[in-house]
């Protein structure tokens, strides 16, 4: 085996890259960090950006660009090669779920409930999941259908339908076309 070490705290979350040459790393220590799996070697460092935790760290399916997400409410876009952030998404649900779709096209996560004063934030219909480009981070969708925060998040195969799952253990589908439950 390899070991892989560098960070200064723990590690919240590991994924592969589709063609297994690299590890993804995101970190209690806010940065996330790509390693070569044949050496150990890190690669890439992405440290600038959250200010608590980086839960969640994801690639892109083409594997030149990297998603984060923090307990900060941001979702973060990097280019692996050069560690440059290309674009933030502020606002999204601090509980870091979040999903990139097969095509590239999309990323689904929680968003923060923008409830009005004196709102219960336990109702239906506030918006607690979105689709947003990933392209750019530019928002499509708000969905709501939802009483709690999201803490799953997943694209079909096809990229067509997305899947949110909250606190409370209920799941919605979604039309990715449509934005519709």
């Amino acid at each position: 085996g390899v070991a892989l070490q560098g960070h200064e705290d723990a590690v919240l979350a590991a994924r592969f890259s589709l063609d297994g040459n690299f590890v993804l790393t995101a970190s209690r220590d806010r940065t996330a960090k790509a390693w070569r799996t044949d050496s150990g070697d890190e690669v890439q460092h992405y440290r600038e950006g959250h200010t608590y935790l980086a839960t969640r760290a994801v690639f892109y399916p083409n594997g030149k660009s990297l998603l984060t997400a923090g307990m900060d409410g941001t979702l973060r876009t990097w280019d692996v090669e050069t560690g440059a952030e290309r674009f933030a998404i502020v606002g999204a649900g601090h509980t870091a779920a979040v999903a990139i779709s097969p095509d590239a096209k999309h990323i689904l996560g929680g968003l923060a409930a923008q409830d009005a004063p004196g709102e219960d934030a336990t109702r239906d219909n506030v918006p607690r999941a979105a689709i947003w480009s990933a392209a750019d981070g530019k928002l499509i969708f708000q969905l709501a259908h939802h009483k709690t925060d999201i803490t799953a998040a997943a694209f079909s195969a096809d990229a067509a339908h997305a899947y949110t799952g909250d606190t409370n253990g209920r799941g919605n589908l979604w039309n990715v076309a449509t934005g519709e439950h």
